[in-house]
């Protein structure tokens, strides 16, 4: 029995032996195939690639590369190329691996897709031209026929070669994007939707309404992301190179604007027309004859009301920070106190622990108040809002004994709202009913008063 099992080990660790060893040899095997594949173009670098043809049956596209840069050159006209399209079409060019050699005596081509090939790129270095002709995928696998120069081989690729090219348009290998600055370059925006019209500046890192007191605090974090789609603007069509008639395109009387202006004092102005069938609307520059499309959101990023881009967070503190809370409902009041991790509420006779669930739900709901409407910005008399003397009062702070945020609530508004103010500061808004039933909703429970 014991000779028996010593026999069936020795046996299990020759087996689990082998099959290491042909696991190794078949990934060696594999290694040594990646390593012997055929480069197409061996001794070509995407550096020596100054000139590009990419060939269709109905037209063709030229490009050259001219100060490092590519350009598409259309009779006397230089457009610019989409450069990170081309570069990655030279390096797959550089890169291109024989996955497979037809056999010479394999003469029809019409078999392959290359008697009239798909596609045709020839490409030139300073000493010599190249031509590829891209034919039919391969019935099985992941590869693309192609024939190179007057060889009478027929390659099989990797079909990912074909992908920059295959089916695109004149306008794909354009370059989109038609204004391209540094965010920090621009100092001022100028937006018009229809008859509204908002005017920003910055100072510093912040930007603040033109002509309005700087208690209107915009948010500086949306103004950025407006800025960001239209510092770098990229278009999704060109339309019109020449239009005769812009009242065509709706960009005769302008339904939007948008101006940029820069530190070097430049001004960038875009026009916004008609909507197009496909739910794209027609822009163009006010410098540039030019008309262009763009996608739908481009002008929804657009702000159509100033509350569009205002600060809507009513205290601006993280729930963690929070260290100290008072609640005046009425004539209650609860004060609470963060000591560690663990809050506890403030009496006459010390401090006692209170529920830590409920009372984080509630600095929670304070630090996440967002304004719902903007009532006035410098309100003549408080008392219409019952503000004045306020039915609610919420203080924060980040520490015991520092100034924090106090908001005060006061009258419900007509639309289910309650009118709210920061104190020390003018504006008046209105935050939903339910956002301060959530704040006052637990004061009972936490502080014992009933």
């Amino acid at each position: 029995m014991r000779s028996s099992t010593a026999r069936f080990s020795k046996t299990l660790i020759a087996v689990v032996v082998l099959a290491a060893l042909l696991g190794y040899l078949y990934l060696q095997r594999l290694t040594e195939r990646e390593e012997q594949k055929q480069r197409v173009f061996p001794d070509i670098s995407a550096e020596q690639i100054v000139e590009l043809v990419i060939k269709y049956p109905s037209y063709e596209v030229f490009f050259r590369k001219e100060g490092g840069e590519w350009v598409i050159v259309k009779g006397l006209k230089k457009l610019e190329a989409n450069g990170r399209l081309i570069s990655r079409i030279v390096d797959d060019i550089k890169g291109l691996e024989v996955e497979k050699v037809i056999p010479e005596g394999a003469s029809d081509l019409s078999g392959f897709g290359l008697e009239s090939p798909r596609v045709e790129v020839v490409f030139r270095t300073p000493l010599k031209e190249h031509r590829i002709s891209v034919g039919d995928e391969s019935p099985v696998g992941s590869g693309v026929y192609i024939r190179v120069d007057d060889k009478r081989n027929v390659f099989l690729v990797d079909r990912e070669f074909s992908w920059n090219f295959v089916g695109r348009s004149f306008n794909d290998f354009r370059n989109k994007t038609i204004i391209s600055l540094d965010t920090d370059s621009v100092d001022g925006l100028f937006f018009r939707v229809g008859e509204t019209s908002i005017e920003l500046e910055r100072k510093g890192d912040s930007w603040f309404v033109k002509g309005m007191p700087e208690h209107v605090e915009v948010d500086n974090s949306r103004v950025l992301n407006i800025l960001r789609t239209f510092s770098n603007f990229e278009i999704k069509e060109f339309e019109d190179e020449d239009p005769e008639n812009l009242e065509t395109y709706g960009l005769d009387n302008p339904q939007a604007e948008v101006v940029l202006h820069t530190s070097d004092e430049k001004k960038i102005q875009i026009l916004f027309g008609n909507k197009n069938e496909n739910g794209d609307y027609y822009v163009k520059l006010a410098s540039d004859p030019q008309v262009y499309s763009v996608s739908d959101f481009v002008f929804d990023a657009l702000p159509k009301h100033l509350s569009d881009i205002r600060v809507r967070r009513l205290v601006n503190l993280n729930a963690g920070d929070v260290k100290h809370l008072r609640i005046k409902n009425g004539d209650k009041v609860v004060s609470l106190i963060r000591e560690g991790d663990e809050w506890k509420l403030k009496q006459k006779n010390g401090a006692v622990r209170v529920d830590q669930t409920k009372v984080s739900q509630v600095v929670s709901s304070i630090v996440g108040l967002e304004v719902r409407d903007f009532v006035s910005d410098s309100p003549e008399d408080l008392s219409v809002y019952g503000l004045d003397s306020p039915a609610v009062e919420v203080a924060v702070s980040s520490k015991p004994g520092k100034k924090g945020i106090t908001l005060l609530f006061g009258k419900h508004s007509e639309d289910d709202g309650v009118y709210v103010k920061v104190a020390g500061k003018e504006p008046v808004y209105t935050v939903e009913v339910k956002a301060l039933s959530r704040i006052t909703g637990s004061l009972e429970d936490i502080s014992g008063q009933r």
